[in-house]
């Protein structure tokens, strides 16, 4: 430790917890085996610092970027709330404006039960194409940050769209499209 410590390096260790293990049960054999890094740490607390403590492999990457993560996650969310938002109040006005479209459909025969089929297909197409364009977009601006040299992210070659986030878009698509869709006509 005394020729790493003279040489300005540091020393990092990373292993893997045997099943049924927890990360306390881990740092309290840690604190066992290397008493010597807490003697260390006492004659020098600058030294040290936070180097005997174990974090898991989520926090060790993510780490100090947790919090932006969660600020861009959430402004997504947001984002895509304005956009639900918007499309609701697309699909009232086209509804209001097509009052007497309805009107015609129902004097001819048309059962109200098909007037709503009608309107969920509509609004079922338009947010299954908004799902497939904002796919596109994920897709392409991930491969682009994946491959940019300028930001510096651990792991960040290996990030992609995975199948939970399709299976997600496809939830957000769907109940936008029932929830629009019969909010239109009501």
């Amino acid at each position: 430790m005394e020729e790493i410590r003279g040489n300005g390096n540091t020393l990092a260790v990373i292993g893997r917890l045997k099943s049924g293990v927890s990360l306390s049960q881990a740092q309290a054999e840690a604190d066992l085996l290397f008493p010597h890094i807490h003697w260390n740490k006492a004659l020098d607390p600058n030294y040290f610092i936070d180097q005997q403590k174990l974090k898991g492999l989520k926090d060790y990457v993510s780490g100090k970027l947790r919090r932006s993560l969660i600020m861009l996650w959430s402004a997504v969310g947001l984002i895509l709330l304005i956009v639900c938002v918007n499309l609701s109040n697309l699909l009232l006005a086209r509804s209001a404006s097509r009052s007497k479209e309805f009107a015609m459909r129902t004097a001819l025969g048309a059962s109200r039960g098909r007037l709503i089929r009608q309107l969920l297909t509509e609004s079922l197409c338009l947010a299954t194409a908004g799902a497939a364009l904002g796919l596109g977009f994920a897709f392409a601006i991930i491969f682009y940050i994946a491959h940019q040299g300028s930001i510096v992210l651990p792991l960040l070659n290996k990030v992609s769209v995975d199948a939970s986030a399709l299976v997600w878009t496809l939830l957000i698509a769907v109940s936008a499209a029932a929830l629009f869709g019969l909010g239109a006509r009501t």
